[in-house]
C-alpha cells in the first residue's frame, strides 16, 4: 500500500518547512520535529515519517542501556489520544484481530518507535493486546476502559514500559511454553537496567505516568510467573508510594483518557493491596498508610452519565468492599480489641447488605449482574476469613462457616455465561477451598480452578490450586507460625485445611510450594 507521504514526493507542493517529519510537511503544518513521533502526528494518529533519520539509539538496549537519547525521549510528557479517534481510517499493514482495542493507536505501532525493534517484540506486543491486557479489566465495565490505549501509547514511546510489557507476555506464554521463560528474564533484566540507569543519571522525579505504570507492570509480572513466586508486593509497594506522590502532585483538569488511565492504576494498586496480604503475608499490611489518597482517582467518573460500576475496571464500583478485605487480613498481623472486631463486623455487614439489595444503578442489566455476583463472591469469602481471624479456633465444621461456603457455592455452580472466571478470582476461591469439607464440595472448588487456569494460565492459579491440593490432602496437619510441619500430624479435629489461612508469613510461603 502507498502511503500518504510517498503519494505526496511528486506532487510538486511547496513543503511547510526544511525540517519536521515528512508527514507534517505534506500537511503544510508546523512540526515540532520531536523523534520518533511528532506530537502533531501522535494527535492527529497520523503515521509520522521522516527522511534520513538515523535508527533509534537504543535499538541495541538489551545488550547494553547507556544511550542519553532513548533516555530523552522518556523524558517527554504522556501522549494524549485525541477525542475524535474514532473518525479516524488508518492503513495499515499490520493483520490487527477483532479482539484488539478498536482504539489503538495503530499509526504508532508502524511507526518507528523506541520501543519495538524485533519480529518478536511486535508478536509479543500483539500477544499482550491479543490475550494479556484483556484480563485486566473487569468484563462488566465501559468497553473504553478495555481497550487500554493510554497504556499502549506510554508502551510505545517509553522502552522500559515496552520492555515488562513484552516480559509479561512472554511468561504468560511460558504457561504452555517453558522457553518463552528465558526470553521474559530477558526483557525483564533490560528493563530494570534501563530504570536504574535513570535513577542514576537522576533524570526520574517519581511522578511520571510511565514509571507508575512500569511498577504496576512489575506487579503483574511476578503474578503470572508459573516458575516461582518473588514477592509481587515489594512492586505493589513502589507503585502505592509513587501513585501517593503523583496524586499529592496532581492536577484537577485531567481529560477522560487521563480519567481512565489514572482510575486503572488507582484501582489496580487497590485491588493488590486487597488479595496479595494473605497471598504473600504481613508486609504489604504493615507498610501501606495513606490508603485514603489512593480514592481521589475514584471520585471523578470519565463516563459520568453512566454509573459508578461502569467506570469501575476492577472494584465493581465498591472500593470500600476491596478496603475492608485489606482490614480484615491486618488482623493477622498485630493486636486487635473486641471494639475493632465490633467494628469490621457492622462495616461488612452493611457493605454486605448493600451488594444483597443490589444497590446498583442499572446501565447495561447482564453486565450488572455479572458485577453483582462478583462482589457478592468477594463478599462472602470475606466473611468466611473475618470469622476465622477474629476466631482461630473456629472449625470448618462450625454451622456458621459452612452456611456461608454453602451461600459461596451456590454462587459458584451458577455462575452466569455472560461472566469470566479468570484470576481476578484466586483470592475468593482459596478462601472458600479452605473452608470446604465435603467431598462434593471440593469438586466444584476444583473446577473452578482449572477454570481460572485455562482462563487466565496465571501463575498465582496455580500457586492457589497447588496449596489448596495440597492442604485438602493433609487436611489433619498443624499449621505452625513458620507454615507447614510436615512432620506432625494429629488426631484433634479442630486442625483442618481451614488453619492455612492463619500462615503468618502468607499461604504461598507454605513449605510445598
Amino acid at each position: 500500500m502507498t502511503t500518504r507521504v510517498e503519494q505526496s514526493s511528486g506532487s510538486g507542493r511547496r513543503l511547510r518547512t526544511r525540517t519536521g517529519c515528512l508527514t507534517c510537511r505534506d500537511r503544510r503544518k508546523k512540526c515540532d520535529e520531536r523523534w520518533p513521533i511528532c506530537s502533531g502526528c501522535d494527535r492527529n494518529l497520523l503515521r509520522c515519517c521522516w527522511r534520513h533519520r538515523a535508527r533509534s539509539p537504543d535499538s541495541g538496549r538489551r545488550q547494553h542501556v547507556s544511550d542519553s537519547s532513548s533516555r530523552q525521549v522518556s523524558r517527554e510528557p504522556r501522549p494524549r489520544l485525541p477525542e475524535q479517534q474514532h473518525k479516524l481510517v488508518v492503513a495499515s499493514t499490520t493483520n490487527w484481530t477483532a479482539k484488539r482495542p478498536e482504539l489503538l493507536p495503530l499509526t504508532l505501532v508502524t511507526a518507528q518507535t523506541p520501543g519495538l525493534r524485533t519480529a518478536l517484540d511486535h508478536s509479543l506486543f500483539a500477544y499482550s493486546i491479543d490475550k494479556l491486557l484483556p484480563l485486566m479489566a473487569r468484563p462488566y465495565v465501559h468497553p473504553d476502559y478495555e481497550r487500554f490505549s493510554s497504556h499502549l501509547t506510554v508502551a510505545l514511546h517509553e522502552p522500559i514500559v515496552m520492555d515488562v510489557l513484552l516480559a509479561s507476555a512472554a511468561i504468560h506464554l511460558s504457561a504452555g511454553q517453558s522457553d518463552k521463560q528465558v526470553q521474559a528474564l530477558k526483557y525483564y533484566s533490560s528493563a530494570v537496567r534501563m530504570l536504574r540507569q535513570k535513577i542514576d543519571h537522576s533524570e526520574i522525579d517519581g511522578t511520571e505516568d510511565w514509571l507508575v505504570l512500569v511498577a504496576v507492570i512489575f506487579c503483574l509480572f511476578e503474578r503470572w510467573n508459573t516458575f516461582s513466586h518473588l514477592q509481587a508486593s515489594s512492586h505493589l509497594l513502589g507503585a502505592f508510594q509513587i501513585l501517593k506522590l503523583r496524586l499529592a502532585n496532581g492536577k484537577d483538569d485531567r481529560r477522560d483518557d487521563d480519567l481512565i488511565f489514572d482510575r486503572c492504576l488507582a484501582e489496580s494498586v487497590i485491588y493488590h493491596l486487597s488479595i496479595l496480604p494473605l497471598f504473600e503475608g504481613a508486609q504489604l499490611t504493615e507498610s501501606v498508610e495513606g490508603w485514603q489518597q489512593l480514592t481521589q482517582p475514584l471520585n471523578k467518573r470519565a463516563f459520568p452519565d453512566l454509573p459508578q460500576w461502569a467506570n469501575s475496571p476492577l472494584l465493581g464500583g465498591r472500593p470500600s468492599l476491596f478496603r475492608l478485605i485489606f482490614d480484615i487480613s491486618r488482623l493477622r498481623h498485630g493486636s486487635h480489641t473486641k471494639e475493632d472486631i465490633r467494628l469490621l463486623t457492622w462495616r461488612l455487614s452493611d457493605e454486605d447488605n448493600l451488594i444483597r439489595t443490589r444497590a446498583l444503578t442499572a446501565w447495561n442489566h447482564d453486565s450488572k449482574d455479572v458485577c453483582y455476583r462478583e462482589l457478592r463472591l468477594f463478599s462472602t469469602a470475606a466473611k468466611v476469613l473475618l470469622l476465622k481471624l477474629t476466631q482461630p479456633d473456629l472449625s470448618a465444621q462450625h454451622s456458621s462457616i459452612q452456611s456461608l461456603v454453602d451461600e459461596a457455592l451456590g454462587q459458584l455452580t451458577s455462575w452466569t455465561t455472560a461472566g469470566r472466571f479468570d484470576q481476578y478470582f484466586c483470592w475468593p476461591l482459596l478462601v472458600i477451598g479452605c473452608a470446604v469439607t465435603q467431598p462434593e464440595h471440593i469438586e466444584v472448588i476444583q473446577r473452578k480452578l482449572v477454570e481460572i487456569w485455562r482462563c487466565s494460565r496465571c501463575g498465582d492459579a496455580w500457586r492457589v490450586r497447588t496449596v489448596l491440593e495440597h492442604a485438602w490432602a493433609r487436611n489433619r496437619e498443624v499449621v505452625t507460625e513458620g507454615g507447614l510441619d510436615e512432620a506432625e500430624t494429629t488426631d484433634d479435629p479442630s486442625f483442618s485445611a481451614f488453619d492455612v489461612l492463619l500462615a503468618q508469613e502468607g499461604v504461598f510461603s507454605l513449605s510445598f510450594l
